[in-house]
């Protein structure tokens, strides 16, 4: 727990009238009851006033009707801090140094949303099992199906499941760089093209797996295939196959190496149910059993992506990119129906692990949707590691800032210029030195008006870890303080709230695996007490207009 903040004084115009009214009351000398009952109601204003104005503060802030708000924490007066459905539709970014608690924000924020009802999609660039245990742990309380998804299994996801041959040719090369763009059109004319041949072959209840596309980019294995497909959309394939260059069929045939590296690994059985048939006949006699992204914003199902990049590297990274890409067209096609539009949040924790700049076109398209998007990173610049630029979109683009603590100081000091400055008089004192008595105030002084950061820069460097500074930009812009509260922890074994078997539900139909629990109750990261300062005191500083300037409510 956090040591008790020291009680603080009434304002200076509260505490003179007070102490005017005494005086008062002693001159007069009144009856001595009189002189009891006023000094009384003047110790009473100058002691009971500010925990009076604390309890009132508290009241308003526990006010918010369950479900729509998440409470993250406390701030430094002990009241809770909230997060509206309002604000986290406007997106968040969350940035803080490794071990600094910004994880744990994440998992505040998304267990609160999933036990509220709302859809979950989570993409996790570390893969931790903490992290999977902890939504597992919501997604038991609300009910709610819980799938992982991971490069090892045993959950299914058909990338190509939905959309047309366009949309399937863009998710695709997401996750291919090109150096030339003659290659490039090249690779994505061909691959279009057997993508309209799945399409015109295939039973309407059978969606394309990409170990599908990786056969047919050779091209003799295509124009065998077009036998499937109607006459005229045959002979159309017939004539371009003829027409590929030597340099045209050099990039086919790179793409389809490049795809099949993934295919032929041990996750390509987990991209796509057709691929997994056998193996799942083998280990279950029940179907395989997918999970979908539409489903999970629809609030049907809770849906973590937990991609290990430390192990996997460019895989992880090839794999986050078609994630986004079907995210970006699932969350596309809420926009055209308004009546889908179910509250859901998207999330991507450890941002720093990423190569892909398609954050910014999920944010847009998730602003469109009514759905939250969440990003968390260790330090701002690595979204401009990513891409030229991207920092600034980012931060435009979201109204919840949250900032643990930042060690690197131009980070630190980005923070503190987002969260702004106050207008505050600053009163110097004129010191005197005397042969015998030393330094002392000669009691003349100077009052000017100056600005002054509402969060310092050191500050944020030294904020301890489960600490952090929110800055919320609507309804109006505000900053505090807030000492985050750890999400419940996972049940232990056999114990399933909501009615559901024990551990995620991650892999075939009928089968569960269970994520190691932690201790059952809720956490709280202790506050380290503030330090004492030593050394030359700062100017002492008066509110420009009677409160500690703005945002600080």
């Amino acid at each position: 727990m956090r040591p008790p903040s020291p009680r603080p004084l009434a304002p200076l115009w509260q505490r003179l009238l007070a102490f005017a009214v005494a005086a008062t009351v002693l001159v007069a000398s009144p009856p001595l009851w009189a002189t009891v009952l006023l000094t009384s109601a003047a110790m009473g204003v100058i002691f009971a006033g500010p925990a009076i104005a604390a309890r009132r503060r508290r009241a308003r802030a526990s006010a918010v009707e369950p479900g729509a708000a998440t409470v993250l924490g406390t701030d430094q007066d002990g009241a809770p801090v909230a997060l509206t459905d309002g604000q986290l539709e406007a997106h968040t970014v969350i940035v803080g140094a490794s071990g600094s608690g910004k994880s744990t924000t994440m998992l505040r924020i998304l267990a609160d949303q999933i036990v509220g009802g709302k859809g979950v999609v989570a993409i996790d660039m570390k893969g931790s099992p903490a992290f999977a245990a902890q939504l597992a742990h919501a997604a038991r309380q609300a009910g709610k199906p819980f799938y992982l998804w991971s490069p090892d299994g045993p959950a299914v996801w058909n990338p190509l499941a939905y959309g047309n041959p366009t949309e399937l040719k863009d998710k695709i090369m997401s996750m291919e760089r090109f150096t030339e763009i003659h290659y490039q059109r090249a690779a994505e004319r061909y691959l279009q093209t057997v993508l309209q041949a799945l399409e015109r072959a295939r039973s309407p209840d059978r969606a394309p797996t990409l170990g599908d596309v990786v056969e047919l980019l050779d091209p003799a294995r295509l124009e065998g295939f077009l036998r499937a497909t109607p006459p005229e959309f045959a002979d159309r394939v017939q004539r371009y196959l003829g027409e590929l260059t030597l340099d045209q069929l050099s990039a086919i045939r790179g793409l389809g190496t490049r795809l099949a590296i993934i295919t032929e690994a041990h996750t390509g059985q987990y991209l796509g149910a057709p691929v997994l048939e056998g193996r799942a006949q083998a280990v279950s006699s029940q179907p395989a059993s997918e999970l979908d992204l539409r489903a999970a914003l629809r609030g049907e199902q809770i849906v973590l992506f937990s991609l290990n990049s430390s192990s996997y590297g460019k895989l992880a990274a090839q794999l986050e990119a078609l994630v986004l890409r079907d995210l970006i067209t699932a969350v596309g096609e809420r926009t055209a129906d308004p009546a889908a539009r179910h509250p859901a949040m998207v999330a991507l924790d450890e941002f720093s692990a990423s190569e892909d700049d398609q954050v910014l076109g999920l944010q847009a398209r998730c602003r469109e949707s009514c759905i939250g998007f969440a990003v968390a990173s260790q330090e701002p610049t690595d979204f401009d590691r990513v891409a030229r630029g991207l920092l600034n979109q980012v931060i435009g683009n979201t109204a919840v800032k949250i900032a643990h603590r930042l060690d690197v100081p131009s980070s630190a000091q980005l923070i503190a210029d987002i969260a702004g400055t106050e207008t505050v008089w600053e009163e110097t004192h004129q010191v005197q030195r005397h042969p015998l008595f030393g330094a002392r105030i000669s009691g003349r002084s100077t009052a000017r008006q100056v600005e002054r950061y509402i969060v310092h820069p050191n500050v944020i460097k030294s904020l301890p870890t489960g600490r952090a500074v929110v800055i919320t930009k609507v309804p109006q812009t505000r900053m505090r303080i807030v000492d985050i509260d750890a999400p419940a922890a996972p049940s232990t074994p056999g114990h399933s709230p909501g009615g559901l078997a024990p551990g995620p539900r991650i892999g075939l139909s009928g089968q569960t695996r269970s994520l190691s629990p932690g201790r059952g109750g809720q956490q709280r990261h202790p506050a380290s007490p503030q330090p004492r300062r030593f050394g030359r005191q700062r100017p002492r500083r008066l509110p420009a207009s009677g409160r500690d300037g703005p945002g600080l409510g």
